[in-house]
């Protein structure tokens, strides 16, 4: 739908095994299919990183708790579940892909600032963040006997910052409201570089809730 053939994608080795970089070597999306992403994005309310353990190699596995927006009033679960409560969804991800996610997205960065106006706004305020704040903050801590435990509060508020960055909402903290529908027609007619596109559908991918909750709701109607 909407996508160029012809267009020619490719990836550094070290990252065209990570999962959700996949889109980088696709032909790019649609403007639409972009902004349908984008919207979905809008819809995290709430990021909290649960729980971090050693998988059987000694990786290590974390735990996300995901709030999202409802997409139509729920059914009434109780007197005190409102019917446009979040819905919860927990994903897993490890801490190789959180390694990868920083690399992937200054990838996009770099690939597509020729795509972009010069002065770029948007590419100069995400590599700074990248480079002055993700990178300096360590998200492990080394405790007694070398062992390394998840700085959680750390990690959920720096994929809260990336999700307002693709979502046009960078003072964004942990919590990020979604956009009203005053607030999204004001903001369609916003330019939107080519970086930030592509930095959304990775985003979009990196999370892996969305295409869970398609398929949930498909399997209830079945």
């Amino acid at each position: 739908m909407g996508r160029n053939s012809s267009d020619t994608r490719s990836l550094p080795r070290k990252l065209a095994s990570t999962p959700f970089a996949a889109s980088l070597l696709a032909p790019p999306f649609a403007p639409e299919e972009v902004q349908q992403r984008r919207l979905q994005l809008q819809r995290i309310v709430d990021i909290i990183v649960l729980d971090s353990t050693r998988d059987k190699r000694k990786d290590l596995v974390i735990k996300l708790k995901l709030s999202l927006k409802p997409t139509a009033p729920r059914e009434q679960v109780g007197i005190f579940v409102p019917n446009n409560a979040p819905v919860i969804y927990e994903t897993t991800i490890t801490f190789r892909d959180v390694n990868q996610l920083d690399k992937v997205l200054a990838f996009c960065i770099d690939k597509m600032a020729g795509n972009c106006r010069d002065n770029c706004g948007f590419c100069s305020r995400f590599r700074k963040y990248l480079g002055n704040y993700w990178v300096k903050d360590p998200l492990v801590t080394v405790i007694n006997m070398g062992d390394t435990v998840l700085r959680k509060v750390s990690l959920a508020m720096h994929l809260a910052h990336l999700v307002a960055f693709a979502t046009n909402k960078q003072d964004a903290g942990v919590q990020i409201a979604p956009l009203s529908s005053h607030e999204r027609k004001r903001t369609e007619g916003v330019d939107v570089c080519a970086a930030q596109n592509e930095i959304t559908v990775v985003l979009y991918n990196f999370f892996d809730v969305f295409k869970k909750e398609a398929a949930a709701s498909t399997s209830a109607f079945c």
